[in-house]
């Protein structure tokens, strides 16, 4: 018997019990080098920025069934004075920290154009998704939960989404393997609107495919983790004279059932654009309420080459254990009242 982290108790389907892969792995991804490093200090200097600049050395190494996986990754921390903290993957460091120190050395404002059309950031798009996939995690779901809404249409509006868990993407979320001796591979959470599959570890299968992870604090056993999210949709072509975009925001799922939660933003950080280059910074508070379906289906997945707002990771804290994380997603035009519901006051 295992439990579901709530009251119920269930018992795994015999069918569910995995092996580990057979074989060595060694696998590395962002060393450092004199170049690169160099590269990097020369970027953040270029910028009248007050920030910290730090790189990190990560390795893992499981033995079991008498072979040996190793991963050995790198990747830099830029840290801001106002305690803003960016995880960026090594491979395209110039590129973000480029992005980055532009935008923090942006003005601030209080003044700005009503009536603009929100947009959403590709973290914060991200962002949203990944909590709410928190809740499709079989230590907290429960596998008879899981069995109950898989094929539901959660956003059957929205039949071009597809969620995916994509462990090997080349993000600060990368992982060539899990700590249960799994090699990860993709794992389909929501295709064509459906929830179709749950993030699992070897305590919680479902359909052997998990994502189990110890953490940076060597825990008991892996617990199930989105590491690397990846969102999908089929965007339109957006060219915007002006708009706000929204780069953070304050997110509270109310209940943890990922069918009927509601969700509560609050403060939100976001950037002024004209035809696409950030002109201000800006900061408001706001209070709204709505579902993850509404939310959801109120987005228009854009493909647009005009918002220049960098995409990076950071680290997610679970239970106490703290794992690099990543997702891709495109930036998002809301649309409708939840829109304009977001707009300064």
């Amino acid at each position: 018997m295992e439990s579901d982290g709530g009251s119920k108790m269930f018992t795994l389907p015999k069918a569910a019990v995995w092996e580990p892969d057979p074989g060595d792995i060694y696998v590395e991804r962002g060393l450092l080098d004199t170049q690169g490093l160099l590269a990097a200090v020369k970027t953040v200097a270029n910028y009248s920025v007050d920030a910290v600049l730090s790189f990190y050395h990560e390795e893992r190494t499981i033995e079991t069934d008498g072979f040996v996986k190793h991963q050995r990754m790198g990747f830099y921390v830029l840290q801001f004075q106002e305690n803003s903290r960016f995880y960026i993957y090594a491979d395209y460091v110039p590129e973000k920290l480029k992005e980055l120190c532009i935008f923090h050395m942006l003005p601030h404002r209080v003044v700005f154009p009503n009536n603009l059309p929100i947009l959403l950031s590709p973290n914060v798009v991200g962002h949203i998704f990944h909590e709410w996939v928190h809740l499709l995690e079989l230590d907290f779901l429960g596998y008879e939960t899981a069995l109950s809404i898989k094929n539901l249409p959660i956003f059957g509006e929205c039949v071009d989404l597809q969620i995916f868990e994509d462990p090997k993407a080349e993000t600060i979320g990368f992982n060539a393997f899990n700590d249960d001796a799994r090699i990860t591979r993709q794992i389909p959470i929501v295709e064509q609107g459906r929830i179709v599959g749950f993030i699992d570890s070897s305590a919680y299968p479902c359909h052997y495919l998990g994502c189990g992870y110890l953490g940076y604090n060597n825990s008991a056993f892996p617990i199930p983790r989105t590491t690397n999210l990846v969102i999908q949709a089929r965007p339109i072509v957006y060219e915007s004279e002006r708009a706000l975009v929204i780069t953070e925001l304050d997110l509270e799922l109310l209940n943890k059932d990922p069918v009927s939660t509601r969700i509560r933003i609050k403060n939100c950080e976001g950037v002024y654009i004209e035809r696409g280059m950030p002109i201000y910074r800006v900061n408001w508070k706001v209070g709204i309420e709505t579902t993850v379906q509404e939310l959801v289906c109120s987005m228009i997945f854009l493909n647009s080459s005009n918002i220049h707002l960098t995409v990076v990771g950071g680290i997610c804290v679970k239970n106490g254990i703290a794992v690099r994380s990543a997702q891709s997603a495109p930036p998002v035009l809301l649309d409708g009242l939840l829109g304009k519901s977001l707009l300064p006051r």
